[in-house]
């Protein structure tokens, strides 16, 4: 009976571990990562169980010495957008004053290229203790994906991370980007400034095959983007800042030392830096790619000397800024010239109906001047006329008004007063 106690107190205390050790939020990777291999072109192999993932490692670095993590739990996984993982069990940190256990949480922030392949940021801060990795430590073990993704953090867009399922490499190769779509003469630029390939018929080519960029070693042996062959599948691309960032994997059938499994190409009018592994935080087309501490040089650059064939973009069937000029200018000039027609068209129009109001207003007149009253002068037997244009018929009967009475002006036998088309106004003479 005693034995059988002690079984059951061992089976709970084994039990209670675990559950103090995996935290209670532990979950299962969806089927995207369970059960599966991974490059990731920072750390290396990645093996997925259907709760566990190791081979992401990194070092804790503290007064009295260093140790290295790389066993890892699934934290929480969300629709292959997030993956957070804690690592499965604590570990020493050195802080400001002491030395703590602290769980490390990892926020891997996943956008998915193919079926194969992700590009993922690491949402945290830097921890220098941590050889700079993006890290959350907490002595808490059942962190919430708020608590460890801090999505305040400004990421340059250039320090992303890529994941390449084993077994589908080829699969996992995307176009490599448009501006890198050429054969072309090229040198290559060390770290220390000696050059190499500076023949004239070196070949860098994309045109063969969109999807992969190969180097002719027949042409220059030197080793370019930390491969043995020269052979590469293009499997991330990201543009920012003007500059063309592409992920290569690397197709030597075995590493060396000297070789590496991914390298990044920051490109731009002809100039290319490389790194290996992933892009570097600040890294250009025109300078050599640097360590985390900003000072170390690692890599090498290359210069395109002479394009052998442009296999881009066709613009054939677009428009070239000439055409697209004529075309502006085209339709400027007739926008211009219907706009001159309108106005022309308007002008005419006011014009007429000017001119037709004139002679309305001048045919007005004329009938009114028949109507002007004329004044006679008294002290003379001639009619003084007011208007020049009354007609000689109108001056006849005038002048053969005689004079009565200031009111009684007797015209073709009718009084002033009935006829409406004539009255005068006559005045005695002063006797």
């Amino acid at each position: 009976m005693r034995l059988l106690d002690t079984l059951y107190a061992f089976v709970f205390v084994i039990h209670l571990f675990n559950y103090i050790n995996l935290g209670s939020s532990q979950c299962t990777f969806g089927s995207t990562f369970a059960s599966s291999t991974w490059h990731d072109n920072t750390k290396g192999t990645l093996t997925f169980t259907t709760t566990r993932m190791s081979g992401w490692s990194f070092t804790s670095t503290r007064d009295t010495g260093s140790s290295t993590i790389q066993q890892w739990q699934c934290h929480d996984h969300t629709n292959d957008n997030y993956l957070i993982l804690r690592t499965t069990s604590t570990f020493l940190f050195q802080t400001t004053s002491s030395t703590v256990s602290v769980y490390g949480y990892l926020c891997l922030q996943l956008t998915s290229v193919t079926q194969y392949s992700f590009i993922y940021y690491q949402q945290q801060v830097q921890e220098i203790n941590l050889g700079g990795e993006r890290i959350r430590v907490s002595d808490v073990g059942t962190l919430t994906l708020n608590d460890v993704c801090d999505t305040s953090i400004n990421l340059p867009q250039s320090e992303y991370h890529v994941l390449v399922k084993s077994g589908s490499e080829a699969s996992a190769a995307i176009q490599c980007p448009d501006n890198l779509l050429f054969s072309a003469d090229y040198y290559y630029i060390n770290n220390d400034n000696t050059q190499a390939c500076t023949g004239s018929s070196d070949v860098w080519n994309m045109c063969n095959n969109k999807k992969q960029m190969t180097f002719n070693y027949n042409r220059c042996s030197q080793q370019i983007a930390f491969s043995a062959e020269g052979n590469f599948y293009c499997v991330a691309n990201v543009f920012t800042n003007g500059y063309d960032f592409t992920t290569v994997y690397n197709r030597d059938a075995t590493l060396t030392s000297s070789t590496s499994q991914f390298a990044c190409l920051s490109f731009s009018n002809g100039h290319a830096s490389v790194a290996p592994g992933n892009c570097t935080a600040f890294q250009t087309p025109f300078s050599f790619p640097l360590e985390a501490d900003q000072t170390t040089k690692i890599g090498h650059r290359l210069v395109v000397s002479n394009v052998y064939e442009d296999c881009g973009p066709s613009t054939s069937s677009g428009l070239s800024p000439g055409a697209i000029a004529g075309i502006v200018i085209s339709v400027l000039f007739f926008i211009a010239m219907v706009t001159t027609y309108i106005m022309t068209t308007i002008f005419i129009i006011l014009a007429i109906f000017a001119a037709r109001t004139f002679f309305v207003i001048l045919l007005d007149m004329s009938g009114f001047i028949d109507y002007i009253p004329r004044t006679i002068n008294q002290t003379s037997p001639v009619l003084s006329i007011t208007n020049d244009f009354v007609d000689e018929k109108t001056k006849s009967i005038l002048d053969s008004v005689k004079i009565t009475t200031p009111s009684s002006v007797i015209l073709n036998g009718m009084t002033n007063g009935g006829n409406p088309l004539v009255h005068a106004s006559v005045k005695k003479k002063p006797t």
